[in-house]
């Protein structure tokens, strides 16, 4: 028999994965009774039903969130179909991933907070710790390219963090939790709510000694919002943040230092001290019941007191590293959004406009002392964006046929002035991008889709520009990357019994920016493949039992240059994750869970020559209680992870290990009391 080629194979499995699932959703058909309408905002900015859109979106719920007992988002995420977390020391640093993007991965995933982008223009990853869990209503996940509606680094996903929004006349939750690292965390939200505004207020405090010495962190939050609503036809909201955060880095250890002791430091002294203040204004008008004006300004301000002595090198003569780092950020995003539907056939609509500036601030000294005479680097770095987008959504024959389609157009200028010179460097780049998706629902609660679209990412200022080291030098023929992916999948929901979905794509970057270690600079280098499956499915067969569970699978390969064939680094091609829900008498819940991942090669080996980083299964358990008192609702939650306490090491750098925690144990307790929320 004719061996079939490398082309052919791939072929063959897309067609085997299109079949099963065509038939794996058409078994679902046996239900016929009526699913509920679950409504998300992300798949096309503006409030629309899950069944509807082109994609997988997935949503994490309040109740959800209390009855994990996570104590910060990092660790409620990571339970998530296709998001993988990594760090170089903790919850703090975290990288995400999602669809099969390894190095500088959260450059590819946009996290949003009611909208409002938190990502940040060069390589300093959003600290996780900055989001109170208390503050949110939910937490919506896109999986796939969300370019069209939201622009920059929306490639492999865009994860939209939904704050709460009062719905009682007074609502008061209190939580407080405690465990190993010498972690505790204690949070408090209350509301109150009249017919013409609410007010609600959330304060966090979050501690840890981390597994390793030196990896320490601290987080305290605060928020407050004013909404009012005087006219049924107007919407204002207010919001003020502020976070506080500070967090330790202890640095990359040898294989076999990580083998001998892996809560060991190398960097005695590496530390980062950072001051988050956040404001934002929305405003919604709606015309009939059908359509609504909104507008949403935002102003936010960063500091950053960052410490890297261990950044010295006496050999060549470096010194160590002292960086006081600034970023302020406005941004205004008018959109208009109709949703209206006929007999027969309805029309969903969104069009608008984001426009956005950065001024981001950089300067590094030889010295702790910061004297003017220790600075040996300066920057300052204006970035300009602006994009305006469409997207629209037909359904014919009484929603049983969905066509959707959307267009950006988007613009980006950098401007980087440097004490050395007089005129600043200006980079300009720009992207069109499109999708197009397909939606059939048959039957109630279930739903076939595929979609096609395309994304871009515009470089990191530290990509654009080499501003972290002794000169400042501009890379002017770096471009923004680009690709398209091709999805297809579905999705079957029948209300407190089932909720089911699995999504195949292809994922194809044309100009991925990577590190050329032979000329010491980011190029647009290597275009790379992604084939991959997403499923994920929770089922309550029983009034006391339930099941939960994930599993993503991806192929990720270089197809052009030097590395053509080799696998992208730092990408398990398996993970997933398994929970039993057993309900017991007097209001107690045992859940037993697993995650696992697969082998992956070590972040830099692109020739996949290096010992490929083992896989890990980790068992957890945990033990609550629910009950009801006069004043209110009292949980309680004991949870193991790592119930093994298996030693693992999920990130592995240039030859760096960075080792994960042991066995974790936490006890927490919860209290809610609230009045009926309002008709």
């Amino acid at each position: 028999m004719k061996s079939l080629t490398c082309r052919e194979q791939r072929m063959r499995r897309i067609l085997i994965f299109l079949s099963f699932l065509f038939y794996f959703l058409l078994c679902f058909t046996i239900f016929s009774e009526e699913a509920q309408i679950n409504l998300v905002v992300t798949a096309s900015r503006r409030e629309s039903n899950i069944l509807s859109s082109p994609a997988f979106t997935s949503v994490i719920t309040s109740a959800e969130i209390a009855e994990s007992g996570s104590s910060n988002l990092v660790e409620l995420l990571s339970r998530q179909a296709g998001l993988n977390f990594s760090s170089y020391s903790n919850e703090a640093q975290a990288q995400v991933s999602l669809r099969g993007f390894g190095e500088n991965s959260f450059g590819r995933v946009l996290v949003l907070v009611d909208g409002r982008r938190l990502n940040n223009p060069d390589m300093q990853g959003l600290n996780w710790l900055a989001i109170p869990l208390e503050s949110i209503e939910r937490i919506e996940i896109l999986h796939g390219p969300g370019s069209v509606l939201y622009g920059n680094n929306a490639i492999g996903g865009v994860i939209n963090i939904i704050t709460k929004t009062p719905n009682k006349p007074w609502n008061l939750e209190v939580a407080a939790s405690g465990g190993s690292f010498l972690t505790h965390n204690e949070r408090v939200f209350a509301s109150f709510r009249t017919r013409i505004f609410d007010l609600s207020v959330n304060g966090e405090y979050l501690s840890t000694q981390g597994h390793r010495d030196r990896s320490a962190y601290r987080s305290l939050n605060s928020q407050i919002s004013l909404g009012v609503f005087p006219l049924e036809i107007l919407q204002m909201k207010l919001d003020a943040s502020y976070a506080n955060l500070f967090y330790q880095m202890p640095g990359a250890l040898s294989k076999e230092a990580a083998m001998e002791n892996p809560f060991q430091a190398v960097n005695p002294a590496d530390e980062v001290r950072e001051e988050h203040f956040v404001s934002t204004l929305g405003t919604r008008i709606y015309a009939g019941e059908t359509s609504y004006f909104q507008v949403d300004i935002n102003a936010e301000g960063k500091t950053a007191d960052i410490e890297f002595p261990s950044f010295a090198n006496v050999d060549w003569g470096i010194p160590p590293s002292y960086i006081d780092r600034s970023l302020s950020r406005y941004s205004v995003m008018p959109k208009f959004a109709l949703e209206s539907s006929q007999d027969f056939w309805g029309l969903g609509l969104t069009i608008g406009l984001d426009g956005e500036f950065t001024a981001l601030k950089v300067d590094t000294f030889g010295d702790q002392e910061k004297r003017e005479e220790d600075l040996i680097g300066a920057y300052n770095l204006n970035q300009l964006t602006g994009g305006v987008y469409f997207n629209t959504e037909i359904s014919l024959l009484s929603e049983l046929f969905f066509l959707s389609g959307g267009l950006r157009y988007d613009t980006a200028k950098f401007d980087l002035f440097t004490a050395e010179e007089e005129d600043s460097d200006k980079v300009v780049h720009s992207a069109l991008v499109y999708t197009a998706g397909i939606t059939l629902r048959p039957l109630e609660g279930l739903k076939l889709f595929t979609r096609f679209g395309t994304q871009f990412r515009y470089p990191f200022t530290d990509e654009q520009f080499s501003v972290y080291g002794f000169s400042v030098s501009p890379n002017l023929s770096l471009g923004p990357e680009r690709g398209y992916t091709l999805e297809a999948g579905g999705a079957y929901i029948l209300p407190n019994k089932i909720s089911f979905s699995l999504t195949g794509y292809l994922l194809v970057m044309e100009d991925e920016i990577a590190f050329n270690s032979s000329t010491f600079s980011n190029e647009n280098l290597d275009s790379t493949q992604r084939l991959g499956l997403e499923t994920e499915v929770s089922c309550k067969p029983l009034s006391f039992l339930g099941f939960r569970g994930s599993y993503t699978y991806v192929e990720p390969i270089f197809t052009e240059g030097p590395n053509l064939g080799k696998k992208v680094p730092l990408v398990p091609a398996h993970s997933g994750e398994g929970e039993i829900l057993l309900d017991l008498p007097f209001g107690i819940s045992l859940a037993p869970s697993f995650t696992v991942k697969s082998s992956c090669f070590s972040g830099g080996d692109y020739q996949n020559q290096l010992e490929e980083i083992p896989g890990h299964l980790l068992f957890n358990l945990s033990l609550s209680y629910s009950g009801e008192l006069k004043a209110g609702i009292l949980q309680i939650i004991l949870k193991a992870e790592n119930l093994m306490d298996t030693k693992y090491t999920p990130l592995v750098y240039w030859g760096g290990y960075y080792p994960a925690p042991g066995r974790q144990i936490t006890l927490g307790l919860r209290f809610s009391s609230g009045s009926k929320p309002r008709s």
